[in-house]
């Protein structure tokens, strides 16, 4: 790759060195995936950095949408998971997983309006406002059946 060559970089940031490319269902295969490989990690400081480095590269990378780009649900899912996931608490990690997917295919309001955003700006802002929408519905399910609120503490 040269220099000039930023058109080749730019797919393979948004695919993820064709990932997104492999699969039928490039997206759910890269969420998983992103999901599971963060778990190590998986702290909400983690988390936001993270998403922090990933949404701008990603804006870059997916403008003018190239075919298999998957770079946006990685980003997506790591919000999906904030205050959720932590390495003592794994056993949230698929229902903000499959919260998230489900939102992101579906794309209601407000999912739906930051995709009309232009660009790569639109691209991945879907896919975080899903992640968004799958957080604080995850919130609500965990309010109503299992009695907890979000703290301060369950951010950090």
């Amino acid at each position: 790759m040269t220099v000039g060559d930023r058109g080749g970089l730019k797919i393979s940031v948004a695919t993820l060195m064709g990932l997104g490319k492999v699969s039928s269902m490039p997206g759910t295969l890269v969420s998983a995936v992103a999901c599971f490989a963060m778990l190590p990690f998986c702290s909400t400081l983690t988390l936001v950095v993270a998403i922090a480095l990933t949404f701008p590269l990603g804006v870059w990378a997916c403008d003018g949408k190239p075919d298999g780009a998957v770079i946006d649900h990685v980003t997506g899912v790591w919000v999906a998971m904030i205050g959720h996931v932590t390495p003592i608490s794994l056993g949230l990690a698929v229902p903000s997983l499959f919260l998230f997917r489900v939102f992101g295919l579906i794309k209601p309001f407000p999912v739906s309006i930051a995709g009309k955003l232009p660009g790569g700006l639109g691209i991945m802002a879907d896919d975080v406002a899903a992640g968004i929408v799958a957080n604080v519905i995850l919130w609500g399910i965990r309010w109503m059946f299992m009695g907890q609120t979000p703290s301060f503490m369950s951010v950090i």
